[in-house]
This record gives structure tokens, sequence and C-alpha cells, in this order.
């Protein structure tokens, strides 16, 4: 899933490299051809990774990139077909619908009659085709050979990466500084005093929105929420405490199910329907105590004002509603009581912050103060943003403790580069770059799990092994402890942050600017269908390979026009798959679906 070009180049080649290309040329009738696509490869090999990150900042490059994959996806579907025909072996019959990952094959009876020369032919002229392809965009390459490698995502570039130390990954602390405790406390104050509701409100008076903590992305809303969620002081005032995630395209029936089980009660009767939903809240709501409801990252009031308001004002006296969201606007619409924007961070505190993520002990500490002004510049390049500066923290934490290393990163082309889409956060992009190939198709496959479902540790390595992510030829390590290696990594750059009602870093979440940036990556190939995007108008016109649906369900009629997919992942989702049916339509050797 989320192929890098080199690392999808170097897997083809090594299929070829280790194929009889003698013996299927003759079968197919196209002599040359298999010999001319391994070469062929071979000589793109060299710019793939250049072409991959240039792609971010250079729109022609990008649609070079994208044409490539294709094609190597192609090639990828016809050597699975080689790759039978040379072994002799009739494919696996297809087995029942999968709770997990499962292997499928869907090609008529007669394709894999190769004896036949309409199929074999049909075959033969599939490479030839790919071949005229591939040279078409060598000629095309001629421009990205000229590139300048500007940072190396290679294992060379990482001088402590993926060693025994990713075993003893430790969790940071997001915290800095007396202002987050000073807000904390100004807000917790807030909840807990008596307020009278805005002038004609049909709400009790005393379930209101009592605050609104605003700010950019990665700013630090939701840590802010999240320390006056935990306050004692809150958890002594109010009975039930619940945490609500909303994001931007929010779905009513998922958010008053998730909120009527957050309070311990059932719905079932409600057959889906928002109104009986709405109705078995306000009863729930009125069996409870009193409340404090954190709705986090909030896009739209509509999810007050049209859907959670009635309900809620049937809570106990003394109630509370606290709101996360960008826009202010949003938080004078839903008339919270008190605004709260979160400033950026303090020099000092940035600095303090970005320490905490490098030092590992205390002997640690007095040879990295001796790069403080260095620091000073790269926590400057973040903008004081925690989130940016958190990240950074983690590259530099992989890299050598040398004066040059650290200034190579705040020195770095990529906060000149111009071209790069403005929703794109430099700091998650250089340490993106950083990576090797391997660790970022893991980093961009977590991007395709919807936000409300937590990444364990156990479960996406199996995901990432399932994918053929983890590869241990090179290495005497089970591909599941080579897994958790790279797990640990991610972590230790801060690109998967752990969650702390988990021990250790057992299970993690992926903090909503990283994953924009990696859902940007591979838009192309992948797309998360969740709440609130209508989706078969979004697949009415895709070409995509791998396809997570999150809540929602997606018409079988849409599903079979995705002929290219290759997995398709459900979580709580109503999509019914007619297998027999729908694998007659998919075009690829293998094809998983994984159901949650």
């Amino acid at each position: 899933m989320a192929a890098l070009l080199d690392q999808f180049a170097s897997k083809l080649v090594g299929i070829l490299a280790g194929m009889v290309k003698e013996e299927v040329e003759m079968l197919l009738g196209v002599p040359g051809e298999v010999t001319k696509l391994e070469t062929t490869l071979r000589d793109l090999s060299h710019i793939l990774g250049d072409a991959e990150r240039k792609r971010i900042r250079d729109k022609a490059t990008e649609g070079w990139v994208r044409e490539l994959k294709d094609v190597m996806y192609d090639a990828d579907d016809v050597l699975d077909l080689c790759q039978l025909m040379e072994g002799g072996e009739d494919p696996p019959a297809p087995t029942s619908a999968p709770k997990t990952t499962s292997r499928f094959w869907d090609i008529p009876k007669m394709f894999f009659c190769f004896r036949n020369p309409v199929v074999a032919h049909e075959i033969g002229t599939k490479i030839q085709a790919i071949n005229q392809r591939l040279e078409d965009l060598a000629k095309r390459s001629s421009h990205l050979r000229s590139i300048t490698q500007t940072i190396h995502s290679s294992a060379d570039s990482i001088n402590k990466a993926l060693t025994e130390e990713t075993g003893s990954v430790f969790i940071r602390s997001d915290v800095v500084g007396e202002k987050i405790e000073d807000d904390t406390k100004e807000i917790v104050d807030l909840l807990i005093k008596k307020v009278d509701a805005p002038a004609g409100s049909r709400v009790n008076n005393d379930v209101v929105v009592a605050a609104a903590i605003t700010g950019i992305g990665g700013i630090g809303k939701t840590t802010l929420a999240k320390m006056v969620f935990a306050d004692s002081r809150v958890e002594e005032n109010f009975e039930e405490r619940i945490w609500l995630s909303v994001n931007r395209e929010f779905d009513e029936i998922n958010v008053l199910q998730s909120l009527i089980a957050s309070f311990g009660a059932k719905h079932e009767g409600c057959a889906g329907n928002k109104d009986l939903l709405q109705r078995a809240l306000k009863d729930t709501i009125r069996q409870k105590k009193k409340f404090l409801l954190v709705m986090d990252d909030v896009w739209s009031e509509n999810v007050w004002y049209a859907l959670l308001r009635e309900p809620l004002s049937h809570g106990a006296s003394g109630s509370r509603v606290l709101v996360t969201t960008r826009n202010n606007g949003i938080a004078h619409g839903m008339k919270a009581q008190h605004l709260h924007r979160v400033d950026k961070l303090t020099t000092e505190d940035a600095w303090i912050l970005l320490k905490n993520q490098v030092v590992l002990n205390e002997s640690d500490e007095a040879d990295v103060d001796e790069f403080k002004s260095i620091g000073m510049e790269i926590v400057e390049r973040c903008d004081y943003l925690p989130l940016a500066v958190k990240v950074l923290g983690g590259l530099l934490r992989r890299k050598s403790r040398t004066r040059d290393a650290w200034m190579d990163v705040s020195s770095h082309n990529t906060w000149s580069t111009t071209g790069i889409d403005e929703d794109i956060n430099k700091a998650v992009y250089l340490s993106y770059e950083d990576l090797p190939s391997h660790l970022k198709q893991c980093f961009v496959y977590c991007s395709l799990i919807p936000k409300h479902v937590i990444i364990g540790m156990r479960a996406i390595v199996e995901l990432w092994i399932a994918q053929g992510h983890v590869d241990n030829k090179t290495s005497s390590k089970a591909p599941e402890k080579l897994g958790e290696e790279y797990y640990n990594e991610l972590v230790s750059r801060n690109l998967l942050e752990p969650d702390k009602s988990y021990y250790g870093i057992e299970a993690c979440s992926m903090h909503d600017v990283v994953r924009s940036f990696a859902q940007y990556i591979i838009k192309d190939e992948g797309i998360l269908i969740s709440d609130g995007l209508d989706a078969n108008r979004t697949l009415s016109t895709a070409k995509l390979r791998h396809l997570s649906i999150s809540n929602k369900a997606v018409g079988h009629g849409t599903l079979q026009k995705q002929a290219l997919l290759r997995t398709l992942m459900l979580f709580r989702s109503s999509t019914t798959v007619e297998l027999k049916n729908l694998l007659n339509k998919i075009s690829c050797l293998t094809f998983k679906i994984l159901a949650y």
C-alpha cells in the first residue's frame, strides 16, 4: 500500500531477477520483452527517490510519478501471472469473506490455461504495452536527472535508527512551561463555577458551552483540553466525563450513537434514525448525573445546534460543554461563554520542548545544551508550534549529536522551498523526507486508519506485514519483531503519538496535521471514506488501488467501478461485499478485504 517508487521498483526488479526470463518470453511469444522490462526499471531506479521528493513541490513531477506508479502497478499484476506460468501452478480457490487479511485470486479460468495461444498473446501484449509506456516515461524523465538530492532518505542518514535502542522508546511530555498550567486552571475555574445561559437560550440555564479553546492546527488545543479533562477538580465536580471527537465531516448518526454509548447506555431499537437517537440521548441524559462533555475538533456549529443542544439541555444542573476548534466563528456561533485562544510557545518553552524530545537521560542534557543557539533557530523555523517542535525533535533524536547535524536541519532548504501546498506542515515534511523508504510506506499506511480507531502496535504490524512493507530478507529477525521496531521508530520520531489510556506505547494515534500530510502523500493511490464524505461521488471518478471505509455504506455498484482495487478496508461499515460479483470486476490477482 502507498507504494514508494524506489521500494516498488526494487520489488519488481527482484521478481524479474529471479525469473527464468527466456522461458517466459518463449511461452508468451515476446522475445526480449521481459528482459527489457527489468533493464528499464533498473535504469529508472537511480532517479526514483528524487522524483518522490520533488513531486510534493512540482506539479509536472507529480504527474510523472502518478503515471509511473500506474505502470508499475500494472507490471506487478502481469508479473504475478508470469510467476504462476513459470511455476506451472493453479491459483488457490477463493475463500469466504474474512475478518482479517486474506488473499484472493480472481482471474477467469481460461486465463490460467497458459498453453492457450490467445491467453499467452494477451499477456505478452500487456508486457509490450508496459515497456512502451515505461520507455515514454523514461524519455520524459530527463528533467528529473538534474535534481539535487536535498536530504538523504536512506538508512545512512539515520545514525541511530532501528537499533535495539528503539525498544526503549519513552513517552515525552507535551507539557512545558507555566503558561499551560495557568491556562488549565483558568478553564477549570470556568467549568466548575455557576454561570448563566446566553440570553434568549432555550437551554437549561446551567447546561452551557462554558468555554471554547481555539487556535490553528498543531498549536496544542487538544493537549490543553486533555489537561483540563484529567484535572483533579474536574474529576471531583463531574460524575460523568465524556470525550467526543467530532471531525470535519461528522456523521450525525455516528455522533449520536457514540455519545449514547459513552454515557453507558444502548441505542438498540433506534435503527439509525436521528429522531429516535436524539430521544434516546435525552432519556439517557435525564438519568445521569452532572457531566462534562469535551467536543474536540469541531468544524461546524451545526453539530451543536442541529444535533446535540436540545437533548443535552436535559442534563443535570451544572453540566458543562468544552469545545476545541480552529475557527473563532464556530465558537461564537455555539455561544461559548469564554473563548480561550491558545498562544504559540514562548521561545524558552519551545526550546525546552525540543530538548525534551532529544534528551534520553540526564547525561545527555549538557551535550544538547551546547546546541541551544541552533535549537533556537529550529524552533523559530517551527513558528513555535508544539507539534512542529515535537516532530523536529523526533528527527534530531535520530541524528548524530553534532553541531553540523543540527545545522543541517536548521538550514535545510525545505524551509525556503516554494510550490509546496499551503496545507503541508514543513516540519512534518522534513521529518518524512528523513525516513527510509520502508518506514515511509508504513507511516503513510497509517493515514488510512480512521481517526476514531486506536492504532494498536500488534494490529498495525500485522497489517504492514500483510501489505509486504516489512521485508526481513536482509535481517535474521522475525517479521513481527522487525515490524515492532518500525512502529517504535515512528513513535520515537513523534509521527505516531502514544495513547496515554494504554500502557506504554502499545497503542497510538496520529495528530490531525500529521494525518493530513500522510493523506496528501497517498491521495493518488488510496483514500479514507469517513463521516460526512459523499462516498459515491468521490469514488465515481477516483482511480484507486486502496480504499478504506469508515462508518459508511458504499453501494456495491460504486465499488465495482474500482477495477484496480487491491485492498478494501472496512471499519464499522455497513457496506456489504458480494465477493463473487466484486472479484469478477477486480483486475488485480491479489485482492485483500479487511473488516473490523
